[in-house]
């Protein structure tokens, strides 16, 4: 049997189960460990159709292939990146 385990925009910790089953997938910031789907960072729970995702609280963002920027990286930093 499938389920969530926690609410929409529930703060959720690193290793918090936030559903079981295989009728979710993880999505950002969560895996999958046998049937259940954990959270990967402190952050927000949200479900979009069967996908389980967590938007981190802190840190920097984490460019992945496809986003959208407006501007050109020009630096990479420790702290983030200088685009012009």
């Amino acid at each position: 049997m499938s389920n969530i385990k926690v609410e929409n925009r529930d703060v959720v910790i690193p290793g918090q189960i936030v559903a079981e089953g295989m009728d979710y997938l993880p999505g950002d910031n969560t895996y999958r460990q046998g049937e259940n789907i954990h959270s990967n960072v402190l952050g927000l729970f949200s479900l979009a159709g069967r996908v389980a995702k967590v938007t981190a609280l802190g840190g920097p963002y984490v460019l992945k292939a496809g986003d959208k920027i407006i501007g050109q990286v020009t630096d990479i930093l420790m702290s983030g990146w200088r685009m012009s």
